[in-house]
């Protein structure tokens, strides 16, 4: 039972600390105008270098959801 409600806080506590979908959403939108819109390698690698820290970002959240810790 107690581990039900650690789970639960802790989803909620996830839940809480991530932006909405529109955020989320745009974010990638952003992106994948930018990436149209290069004409360049470092434009184009700008793009990329962003949509990598925005993975990572999203991967540590399904990380700390999958083991269960915030490492």
């Amino acid at each position: 039972m107690a581990k039900i409600t650690l789970d639960q806080t802790k989803s909620k506590d996830i839940a809480s600390n991530l932006p909405s979908w529109s955020v989320i959403g745009g974010k990638f939108d952003s992106m994948l105008a930018d990436a149209k819109a290069a004409t360049n390698l470092a434009q184009a690698k700008a793009v990329l270098i962003e949509l990598i820290k925005t993975q990572k970002k999203m991967a540590r959240v399904l990380y700390w959801e999958v083991k269960g810790t915030e490492e």
